[in-house]
């Protein structure tokens, strides 16, 4: 070939290579949607199978389930979807629309969140409609609420693109919960060895223990009776002290590790904290989620303040991963470790001062069956000014985090 051929002949342009976690990432959020979709037709037949053993109310839960579990299917789908473009070289979509004010959006969503409250609350008097209408306004009432504070917690700054915030909540939507739920067994198996030690060998309370066993082993027992001995060992000052121990301490510890267990896989890429705390922001959101679907799909009865309980409990959630995401890549990057280690016992003390909050209420709501309790327990006062500071404390902490991102954001911007 001469040198002028050489010269003209253009340069055969190579393929990049193909990108196998892409590969990895799609392959993983299409098995799980579809999982999640599958199991949906199950829990409706299951569901109206059960109306006339069951009842209405105990048929409807089965499908919330199958709403929530095909939505939270139907989530995976784009990260799926993207993850194969990435695969096969094709270049990713951008969004076509021009976005709306974060302010204007923050009111759409809020007006439709309660019109979908209002309209759950008038269909749960209604068994018979219930069953085919409450699980659909069940999974929007849930959604509506994490848009709200994700528009909050994301406003102004900058996103990654649309794989990765696909990707990062639809693998946080199945792992996180996953993990989570195996450590927490492990915690709860550690807690009724521990609760059946002490109920044994404390005086004073082997009678109801003994009660308890029997009417447990006896196919005929009375349920009243096995809740009055249950409450009375739960309520004894040891026993509540291992409760909260279990879901103040271990449970906030599991959770807030496993929360964000995806971002160590994007760590590495990851050119800023501000784009840990939104990543940590996204698992969150998709922890919460996958709870509250589950939480949440318990029939008519008392439907609106449950789902208003399930709502209060995103913020806690995202706050706390997206201080945790943000300390991660603070030591990855800049060796904060002490900012992550501030951060990690913030989650852990919101969380676990939260499950606090929750054990104290429950267990005020069984102190009617036993006698000699606690005052602390005896009024639920103290619990309710604690969560009436703490809920508007945190919603006052993802304003100032925001603010802070975006401060943060624009010092990085200038120093490229």
């Amino acid at each position: 070939m001469s040198e002028i051929e050489t010269l003209t002949t253009p340069k055969k342009t190579e393929n990049p290579p193909p990108n196998w976690a892409a590969l990895g990432m799609g392959l993983f959020l299409s098995v799980s949607a579809f999982g999640l979709m599958g199991i949906a037709p199950l829990l409706v037949v299951l569901g109206l199978s059960g109306i006339s053993t069951l009842g209405k109310n105990d048929a409807l839960t089965p499908l919330m389930l199958a709403s929530g579990a095909f939505a939270l299917g139907l989530l995976l789908a784009p990260g799926a979807y993207l993850n194969a473009r990435k695969f096969l070289n094709l270049p990713e979509p951008r969004p076509g629309l021009r976005s709306l004010p974060p302010g204007l959006l923050a009111v759409i969503l809020l007006a439709a969140w309660v019109i979908s409250l209002a309209l759950g609350y008038i269909l749960s008097d209604s068994p018979a409609i219930s069953l085919f209408l409450l699980p659909l306004v069940n999974v929007a009432a849930l959604m509506l609420p994490l848009g709200i504070a994700l528009v909050i917690s994301l406003r102004s700054l900058p996103l990654p693109g649309p794989r990765r915030i696909w990707s990062v909540f639809g693998a946080s939507v199945i792992l996180g919960p996953t993990l989570a739920i195996f450590f927490e067994l492990l915690a709860f198996i550690g807690f009724v060895v521990l609760f059946i030690l002490y109920v044994s060998s404390t005086p004073g309370l082997e009678v109801p223990f003994r009660l308890l066993m029997d009417e447990l082993q006896n196919e005929m027992g009375s349920v009243d009776l096995i809740a009055q001995q249950a409450t009375t060992l739960l309520l004894s000052p040891g026993a509540a002290l291992l409760l909260l121990g279990l879901l103040a301490l271990a449970v906030p510890v599991i959770e807030e590790t496993f929360k964000v267990f995806l971002l160590w896989f994007y760590i590495g890429q990851m050119r800023s904290p501000v784009e840990g705390f939104v990543a940590g922001v996204l698992c969150g959101a998709a922890f919460a989620l996958a709870e509250n679907i589950g939480f949440s799909s318990a029939g008519a009865e008392d439907w609106l303040a449950n789902v208003l309980t399930r709502a209060t409990a995103i913020l806690p959630h995202i706050f706390n991963s997206g201080l945790v995401g943000w300390g991660l890549v603070m030591a990855w990057q800049k060796r904060g470790y002490f900012q992550l280690g501030l951060a990690y016992l913030a989650a852990v003390l919101i969380h676990g001062t939260w499950n606090a909050l929750s054990v104290a209420l429950a267990l005020h709501s069984l102190s009617g069956l036993a006698a000699d309790v606690s005052p602390l327990i005896e009024t639920p006062l103290p619990a309710l000014i604690t969560a009436g500071i703490l809920i508007p404390g945190i919603l006052l902490g993802l304003f100032i985090a925001n603010r802070q991102m975006r401060k943060q954001a624009a010092r990085d911007a200038a120093a490229m």
